[in-house]
């Protein structure tokens, strides 16, 4: 059945002919600005669709008049980090261990590193914030299974708490010799003292 549209008595408007209990929905045009708002909002798209990268294709996507990348962002914030870096680097790979932590930006920086190897292999079982959890020790406080000394503790890591090599530990600590270099478990050691207020020990001579 067709609803037949009809003039309202009182405004004068026409009604789209729908009707609930008595009352009428009139067919009142759209404000202006709102047509104008939409139609602004039209026009943003398509514009941008030409500008960015924005359609789909078959071999990839539209790379869009600006040439904009998000991967290419990234990867220049990433250079520029690094770049920033180079000098510290530097400075780290051509200072020995003892020379490290008598300098105060580069034990700063070489914790920083060891937090974020600490982040990647260490907290599956330490925890995120190195509390521990059920049959995994807590670095945060001073009591250390295997030594607190920062050679006892870099020998844990490297040869870890469940080993064949007669340096190991008997736990449930895996090796890391294989998987952090030779710095990376040093910044994990000086990172793990940091951890419950112990400073830095100088290298022993």
């Amino acid at each position: 059945m067709v609803i037949q549209p009809e003039k309202d008595e009182i405004s004068g408007r026409e009604t789209t002919g729908h009707e609930w209990d008595g009352i009428k929905e009139l067919n009142n045009p759209l404000p202006r600005w709102w047509l104008w708002v939409f139609y602004a909002t039209v026009v943003w798209a398509v514009g941008y669709v030409i500008a960015m990268p924005a359609i789909p294709l078959l071999g990839g996507y539209s790379k869009g008049v600006l040439g904009y990348s998000s991967r290419q962002e990234l990867a220049d914030e990433m250079s520029a980090v690094k770049e920033s870096r180079a000098d510290l680097r530097a400075r780290i790979a051509s200072t020995d261990l003892a020379g490290i932590r008598a300098s105060a930006d580069l034990l700063r920086f070489a914790i920083a590193g060891g937090r974020s190897a600490f982040a990647v292999n260490c907290v599956q079982c330490h925890g995120s914030g190195a509390t521990g959890s059920k049959g995994y020790p807590n670095l945060n406080d001073d009591d250390w299974l295997w030594g607190g000394k920062i050679a006892e503790i870099e020998q844990t890591i490297r040869f870890g708490a469940r080993s064949i090599s007669e340096k190991g530990r008997q736990g449930n600590m895996p090796p890391f010799a294989g998987v952090l270099k030779p710095n990376e478990i040093s910044a994990v050691a000086d990172y793990a003292r940091s951890l419950s207020g112990l400073k830095p020990e100088p290298e022993a001579g």
